[in-house]
């Protein structure tokens, strides 16, 4: 049966993309004694693509609540955006309790100053927040992918724990970023 599938491939002239991410894509009894991960799924091109899209690759993604890992297909294209954002307060800051206290800091510093100028100044604080909020976000998700790949291959008591601790972390991270999109 696999034999029939390689040829099937190889007469259709498609390869392997390249990956990046954990190579595993299924589980089965995630966080036991009994875990077992085998790579399923395949990200399949013809040689043409491959020529037009050269960087291209795809990431086996973390999902927490499912069996089957996403792929996402990364084509390591540029946007350019060239309109500058007005600033918006967004929801999903008030998960950070340093939030208010940069809001109320700003807020109080310049108190014999016009309203709308005071409004600037806490606006201009939160930006520069929200900059080292957003790498810290990053830098965060990036942790608690490392930890669950470091403890996803260990099937001790002390470890399947600590998977799990890193698991749950990430999931309030995506719960965050969730909120931040909706």
């Amino acid at each position: 049966m696999i034999d029939g599938f390689q040829n099937a491939i190889s007469s259709c002239g498609l390869l392997d993309l390249r990956r990046g991410g954990d190579r595993f894509t299924w589980e089965k009894g995630r966080g036991s004694e009994d875990w077992v991960r085998e790579r399923l799924d395949r990200a399949l091109v013809t040689y043409s693509w491959q020529n037009i899209f050269q960087d291209a690759y795809v990431e086996t993604l973390v999902a927490t609540n499912s069996d089957h890992s996403p792929l996402f297909l990364c084509l390591n294209t540029t946007l350019v955006v060239y309109h500058k954002k007005r600033f918006c307060f967004e929801n999903s800051w008030s998960f950070e309790e340093e939030c208010r206290g940069v809001v109320e800091e700003g807020w109080q510093k310049q108190v014999s100053i016009p309203i709308d100028v005071r409004i600037q100044h806490v606006c201009a604080r939160l930006k520069d927040w929200v900059d080292k909020q957003r790498d810290r976000f990053k830098h965060r998700l990036k942790l608690c992918r490392t930890q669950m790949a470091r403890y996803s291959n260990k099937r001790d008591l002390v470890s399947l724990e600590l998977y799990r601790t890193a698991c749950d972390a990430y999931n309030d991270l995506l719960l965050q970023q969730e909120t931040f999109w909706r």
